[in-house]
C-alpha cells in the first residue's frame, strides 16, 4: 500500500453540516409519515385493517423491487448534473408528492380506489427515500476521502436525526389540531406533510447546490475504465468480498432475532404497567441519541470503529438490557421510570456506533474497487438498505408468533408466564443477536479504520489515473 497519510477532517460547514440539515426536514415528514401513516388510513381514511395492511404489503414489495431496479440504473447513469446529485435533483421531488399524496384526505366513497391511489403515492414515497438515501450516501464518499472526514459527516447527520425525531413528535399533533381541528382531520395531516415535504424539497435542492463541485459532470464517465461493469463483475465483486457479506449477514441476523422493537408497547403495557411511558421513551431516547451523536467523534476519533462498535453495543445489551430484567426477578416488576432512564443510556452508548455504521458499507465499498478496479459503490450503497427491510419481514411477525406461543390473549391481564416471556423476549433476545453480529464483524470483517484510509489513497490516485487515460485515449481520437 501507499505510504501513510495523516488524513484531514476539517470539512466546509456546508459539507460537514449539509446532510444533516437536508435530513432534518425529511425526518420531520418521512419519521412521522412512518409512525402515522396506518392511523390515517383506518382513522381518517375509514380503511379497514385488511386493506391498510394491502397498501403497506404491496408498497414495501414494490418498493423494495424498485430500489434494486433503481440501483442499477444509477450504476450505470451519467446524467448532466453529476452522477449522484442528478437524483437528488430529480428523486426529492417523487419524494415529496409521494408523501403528500399519502396523507391527502381522499374523498372517493369506494375504498378499493383509496387502496389503489395510495399504493401509487406510498410507492413514490418509497423509491423517493430509497434514491434519495442512495444518493446521498454516495455523496458523502464523494465529499471526504478519509474514513474520519466521513464519519463526521453522518455523525453531525445523526445529531440532526434526532433533534429532528425529538422536535416532530412534538409539534405534529399541535399543528394537525390547528390546520384541522382535530387530532383526526384528515385536512390537518394533509397541511401538516405538505408544509414539511416543500421544505424537505427545499433542503435538498440547496444541498445539491452545496454539492455540485464535489460531484461534476464527466464527459469521458463512460470511457473509464473502472465505470465499464458488467453484471459479471458486480457478481464477482459481491462475491468475493469477505467483508460485505460478513457485514450483510450480520445486519441481517440481528435485525432478523431482534424483537425489542415491535415488543416494546407489550413491555410497558404488561412489565411497566403503562403503555404511556413508551410514549416517554420514544420522547426521551433521541435526547440520548443527540448526546452519543455529540459525543461520537471523540471517541472514534480515538478507537477503531469495529472495536467501538462491538463494545459499545455489548455494554448497551449485555450490560443494560440484563439490568432492566434484574429488576423484574428481584421484585416482580419493573419500575417504567427505571427502564426509561436505563433505554434512553442505552440508545445513547448505541449512538457512539450509529452515527458512523453507514461507513462500514462505504469502506466495503471502497475496498471492493481497490481489489478488483470496477467502481460499484451505487450498488453496495444501495444493498446496505436490504438487510434491514428483509429483517423486518421476519422480526414483526415472530415476535408476535412467539407471544402467542407464551400465552398472550389481547386486552387482558397476562399470566406470569407470558410476562416473563415478554421480559426475556425485549431484555435477552437483543444479546444474542448484537452477539450474532459482533461475530460476524470480528471473525469476517478484516477492514480496519488505517487499512481503510490507505485504501482511499490508492483508489484515489487509480480513479485519476483511469480519468487521464480515457481524456489522452479521447484526444488521440480527436487528433
Amino acid at each position: 500500500m501507499a505510504d501513510k497519510k495523516k488524513t484531514n477532517v476539517k470539512l466546509p460547514w456546508q459539507i460537514e453540516w449539509g446532510f444533516g440539515i437536508a435530513n432534518f426536514f425529511l425526518q420531520l415528514a418521512s419519521s412521522s409519515a412512518l409512525s402515522y401513516f396506518a392511523f390515517v388510513m383506518t382513522d381518517v381514511l375509514l380503511l379497514s385493517t385488511g386493506q391498510a395492511a394491502t397498501v403497506n404489503s404491496i408498497s414495501a414489495l414494490t418498493g423494495t423491487t424498485a430500489s434494486l431496479v433503481f440501483a442499477a440504473i444509477m450504476q450505470y447513469s451519467n446524467l448532466k448534473w453529476g452522477r449522484y446529485r442528478s437524483w437528488i435533483i430529480l428523486m426529492v421531488p417523487a419524494l415529496c408528492i409521494g408523501t403528500i399524496g399519502m396523507f391527502f384526505p381522499w374523498p372517493f366513497a369506494n375504498k378499493a380506489i383509496t387502496v389503489g391511489v395510495l399504493c401509487v403515492f406510498y410507492f413514490l414515497y418509497s423509491i423517493g427515500t430509497t434514491a434519495v438515501g442512495s444518493a446521498s450516501r454516495t455523496l458523502v464518499t464523494k465529499c471526504s476521502d478519509s474514513v474520519e472526514g466521513r464519519m463526521l459527516i453522518i455523525g453531525r447527520q445523526n445529531v440532526l436525526h434526532n433533534t429532528s425525531r425529538v422536535i416532530g413528535g412534538a409539534i405534529l399533533i399541535p399543528i394537525v389540531v390547528a390546520i384541522g381541528g382535530s387530532k383526526t382531520s384528515g385536512t390537518g395531516y394533509f397541511g401538516y406533510f405538505t408544509i414539511f415535504a416543500v421544505l424537505t424539497f427545499i433542503a435538498y435542492m440547496w444541498l445539491a447546490k452545496v454539492v455540485k463541485s464535489y460531484d461534476p459532470y464527466d464527459p469521458n464517465f463512460h470511457a473509464v475504465k473502472a465505470n465499464k461493469v458488467s453484471v459479471g463483475d458486480i457478481v464477482k465483486a459481491l462475491a468475493t468480498n469477505g467483508n460485505l457479506l460478513a457485514l450483510f449477514m450480520g445486519t441481517f441476523l440481528q435485525g432478523a432475532f431482534a424483537m425489542s422493537t415491535s415488543l416494546g408497547a407489550y413491555f410497558f403495557t404488561y412489565v411497566c404497567g403503562d403503555l404511556s411511558y413508551y410514549a416517554l421513551y420514544n420522547t426521551l431516547s433521541p435526547f440520548g441519541g443527540i448526546i452519543g451523536g455529540l459525543l461520537s467523534p471523540w471517541f472514534s476519533a480515538r478507537f477503531d470503529k469495529k472495536k467501538l462498535y462491538i463494545w459499545s453495543m455489548g455494554i448497551k445489551t449485555w450490560v443494560i438490557y440484563p439490568l432492566i430484567a434484574l429488576q423484574y426477578f428481584l421484585t416482580g416488576t419493573i419500575n417504567p421510570i427505571y427502564a426509561c432512564f436505563m433505554l434512553t443510556l442505552g440508545f445513547l452508548i448505541d449512538n457512539l456506533q450509529r452515527t458512523y455504521f453507514q461507513t462500514f458499507w462505504m469502506d466495503c465499498a471502497e475496498y471492493s474497487f481497490w481489489k478488483t478496479k470496477k467502481d460499484i459503490t451505487p450498488i453496495v450503497l444501495t444493498i446496505s438498505t436490504l438487510p434491514a427491510k428483509i429483517a423486518r419481514v421476519i422480526s414483526a411477525p415472530l415476535g408476535l408468533l412467539l407471544l402467542g406461543k407464551a400465552g398472550y390473549v389481547a386486552g387482558q391481564a397476562q399470566s406470569p408466564r407470558t410476562i416473563l416471556w415478554i421480559v426475556c423476549l425485549y431484555c435477552f433476545v437483543p444479546g444474542f443477536c448484537q452477539l450474532l453480529m459482533c461475530g460476524c464483524l470480528a471473525f469476517g470483517y478484516k477492514l480496519t479504520n488505517e487499512q481503510c484510509n490507505q485504501i482511499m489513497i490508492e483508489n484515489n490516485a487509480t480513479r485519476a489515473q483511469m480519468k487521464a487515460e480515457a481524456e489522452a485515449a479521447k484526444a488521440a481520437k480527436t487528433e
